[in-house]
């Protein structure tokens, strides 16, 4: 058996890096695209699980909505003179309960911006005290007093409560369009 001659060697030396290159080309390419498939898969799941909780969190701020227009029209009725305190603390809107009945799971909460929950809280609080002044105003001209000064105090904590729901649902739905994209 005899060696292969220099130019032989040469020729199959040639051949093996050959195949090792393309090999190795081969494996780093299936590599970045398999990766670049596993980051869309990680993005897209990520953005369904953001829908979701978006869409829950919409749902979840739907009897904010409902408990401003009550208690706007319950404190516009007392500023008015329409006022019975016990009808009006029956009538005015329980919002805590009904926010504890479309609450959001710990997944769906870690899902959205990260002040919504406090933003959301606000509101109840805002809710909460214009309950109070909706109180203050209606025992004060029920008795024949007016405090322009209560009047003006209701009208802007009733402006801010619609000012801060519309934000929160607009931020929220700029929230699940980029999840489209």
């Amino acid at each position: 058996m005899s060696l292969p001659s220099e130019e032989q060697l040469i020729q199959i030396l040639g051949t093996l890096l050959a195949v090792i290159v393309g090999g190795l080309l081969t494996s780093m390419t299936t590599f970045v695209i398999e990766r670049q498939k596993w980051k869309r898969e990680r993005r897209n799941k990520l953005d369904e699980l953001r829908r979701d909780a978006v869409a829950a969190a919409l749902e979840w701020i739907s009897p904010m909505r409902t408990a401003e227009y009550a208690a706007s029209s319950l404190v516009m009725a007392a500023i008015q003179g329409d006022f019975e305190h016990e009808r009006f603390m029956v009538d005015y809107p329980n919002l805590v309960l009904e926010l504890a009945k479309s609450d959001l799971t710990g997944v769906q909460r870690a899902s959205l911006p990260s002040d919504f929950y406090a933003r959301g809280h606000e509101i109840i609080r805002d809710l909460e005290k214009l309950r109070i002044l909706g109180v203050k105003c209606g025992q004060e001209v029920k008795i024949g007093r007016s405090d322009p000064n209560g009047y003006k105090e209701c009208m802007e904590t009733m402006s801010r409560v619609s000012k801060s729901i519309e934000e929160l649902e607009s931020e929220l739905k700029r929230v699940f369009l980029d999840t489209l994209e």
